[in-house]
């Protein structure tokens, strides 16, 4: 099965998506795990590799990216309206930029 998807860190609980993946597609992760997708996720976005409960912390290349706003189901699309805020990402890569990180 060639890979759908990019997971970078065991902390992840959100994985980017390398081709559009269409809802029912079956998702192959680095451990053997097959997760179906709960809708269309577009190319480049993310998809929740286990079920994130609203106020749980999402990570993405094991790094803080923000917070859920709702409840997301382990094969659903991450996007904007479902985080909180990204105040542990957006701070990561301002340190980066400065040189600090």
């Amino acid at each position: 099965m060639k890979p759908k998807v990019v997971h970078i860190n065991e902390k992840d609980s959100a994985v980017i998506s390398l081709f559009p993946i269409k809802k029912g597609d079956e998702v192959a992760m680095p451990d053997g795990e097959v997760i179906v997708a709960r809708e269309d996720i577009p190319q480049s976005h993310k998809m929740a590799i286990m079920d994130i409960k609203k106020g749980e912390t999402i990570y993405k290349y094991g790094e803080d990216i923000g917070t859920a706003a709702v409840d997301i189901p382990k094969g659903g699309w991450i996007h904007a309206q479902h985080m909180a805020g990204s105040e542990g990402f957006a701070a990561a890569v301002e340190q980066s930029l400065k040189g600090k990180g």
